[in-house]
């Protein structure tokens, strides 16, 4: 994986999918995640995809923290909102299409076929089942979807079971790319102000907390109601650290469940989504195999395509 960035637009190179096989009942992943850059392909085709459908796949939670503090930052992927994608009808770039401009993958993916058989392209009529391996390419989108999720399933992590900063995982890299790795002013910018502005709507949320804790004081126990901010007649407490307010003597004593109040714990473990930008790009780098490696004492060789995914707003 790699994220590059050009002025204000993000292009994130998200996974490469290698599908030896042209069944689609038993494929079978052959390229890891990469987190360098991707290999060159034989050809580049463009695919379009709203915005808003991809911007509930990352997610990251992040506590308030001091240089002593540990880094908490956690990292999600929630497979399940990967769009199914048509990939086959992304259309190949006229410098690299194999013949005429203007195609799409499963045309174009079929054409390399006929070209290593026959040297060119132009003795399609010779062969009676192009719809039929058209088709097939077409039905291998289902397939590449299904390898694509299992690996977000594989190294995304969950919100039950994160990945941190120091491990290998999609929205991990992606983070850190829009904070160090190069990234545009602008772009650093806007995403920071993104992850501020998400954090103070989730802060206005909540107003009062349950804790269980030990004031050192008062014994162990659930302190209540608990502010995070001054309040009339309340008094300063610190229970694990963390500075709050508490009204009334509900101090160390079984909790009684109180209307209005989160326990403390849970409020710090929000995930947020990273929301991508109108012209982000998406690259997906896919290898097609025939599932015969000679026809006619012929080679067929694999095509790979780099899938430039540009995301549309309104």
């Amino acid at each position: 994986m790699a994220v590059q960035f050009d002025g204000t637009r993000m292009t994130f190179d998200f996974i490469q999918l290698d599908l030896f096989d042209s069944s689609i009942y038993d494929p079978e992943f052959l390229s890891p995640i990469d987190y360098g850059v991707f290999e060159a392909t034989d050809a580049s085709a463009i695919g379009l995809l709203p915005v808003e459908q991809l911007n509930g796949l990352f997610w990251y939670r992040m506590y308030d923290r001091d240089l002593s503090d540990d880094n908490q930052a956690a990292f999600a992927v929630l497979s399940d909102n990967w769009p199914a994608l048509s990939f086959s009808s992304a259309k190949v770039t006229p410098e690299t299409v194999v013949s005429k401009p203007d195609v799409s993958i499963s045309e174009d993916f079929v054409r390399s076929i006929l070209r290593d058989i026959m040297g060119v392209v132009g003795f399609s009529c010779l062969f009676s089942n192009l719809e039929e391996m058209q088709g097939e390419v077409i039905r291998m989108d289902g397939a590449f979807d299904a390898l694509l999720r299992s690996k977000m399933q594989e190294m995304g992590g969950t919100f039950q079971s994160p990945k941190y900063l120091n491990e290998n995982s999609p929205t991990g890299h992606l983070w850190n790319a829009l904070i160090h790795q190069g990234a545009d002013d602008e772009r650093r910018i806007r995403f920071m102000d993104q992850i501020l502005q998400k954090r103070l709507a989730y802060e206005q949320m909540y107003d009062a907390f349950y804790l269980y804790a030990n004031d050192g004081l008062h014994g162990e126990g659930y302190y209540y109601p608990l502010y995070l901010s001054p309040q009339a007649g309340g008094e300063r407490i610190v229970l694990n650290g963390t500075e709050f307010y508490i009204l009334g003597t509900k101090k160390g004593v079984p909790f009684v469940e109180t209307p209005g109040l989160v326990d403390y714990r849970e409020y710090l473990k929000a995930y947020f989504p990273i929301e991508f930008l109108k012209d982000d790009i998406i690259k997906i780098r896919l290898t097609y195999h025939h599932s015969e490696t000679q026809i006619y004492s012929k080679t067929i060789h694999p095509r790979s395509y780099m899938v430039y995914i540009k995301l549309e707003g309104r």
